[in-house]
């Protein structure tokens, strides 16, 4: 007799939910949401950095990609919304999980456009220093 059993790991449509929904909550469009759930697919450290992230409303920071952890990216986007702003503290209508989200998207983006890298380093003030151009 042969077994035709069939196993079923629900894990990575339970993901794909908790992602959407955190897109959702972002704002994003449902194209844009499409598209950041497959760039996390081919970007497995950035995964579970989300899956983390969602889980525990916190970052797990052990991710690097080209010398960049998700909380650089992070701090990277809450100064340029301070300055856009022209405000030299985070307000309340700066909507963190909104940071969260384009910082995890940034990092996809660094894994798989290293000249990225350059844009970041500029806006940071890192080209400045020696030896930050590697």
């Amino acid at each position: 007799m042969e077994d035709r059993t069939v196993y079923y790991d629900g894990s990575k449509v339970e993901a794909y939910h908790k992602v959407m929904n955190y897109c959702l909550y972002t704002c994003r469009e449902e194209e844009w949401a499409d598209g950041f759930w497959m760039r996390l697919l081919g970007c497995p450290e950035v995964y579970r950095e989300v899956l983390y992230y969602l889980e525990h409303h916190e970052f797990l920071d052990e991710c690097q990609i080209e010398g960049f952890s998700p909380i650089d990216i992070f701090i990277w986007y809450m100064k340029k919304y301070n300055l856009h702003r022209d405000k030299g503290r985070s307000s309340s209508e700066c909507d963190k999980e909104i940071m969260s989200i384009l910082a995890f998207d940034a990092l996809t983006r660094l894994k798989r456009e290293p000249e990225f890298k350059q844009e970041l380093m500029r806006e940071l003030g890192m080209d400045r220093w020696p030896g930050m151009d590697k």
